[in-house]
């Protein structure tokens, strides 16, 4: 009678233990995958967001150094007025 018993507790745990098993490597794998690929869609929006800015802050390089010559120019002309009205 205890052998019985043994055996039947013995195959409520192993089914206990088959039950709770499930199917949690595919599930991961699966998981992972789609975090890899947000985290590359959140680093390739970043990487585009920064080129955006380079280009903005070039765009505005370009406008100071426009404005830069354009003062510069004006300075020179006063200068040459100057030297010729003296």
């Amino acid at each position: 009678m205890k052998k019985l018993i043994a055996v039947l507790l013995t195959l409520v745990i192993v089914g206990a233990f088959a039950a709770c098993g499930g199917n949690t490597e595919e599930t991961t794998a699966a998981d992972e995958t789609t975090t890899v690929a947000e985290e590359t869609t959140v680093a390739d929006e970043t990487t585009e967001a920064a080129a955006d800015e380079t280009t903005e802050a070039a765009e505005e390089t370009t406008v100071a150094d426009e404005t830069t010559e354009a003062v510069a120019d004006e300075t020179t002309e006063a200068a040459e007025e100057t030297t010729i009205a003296a």
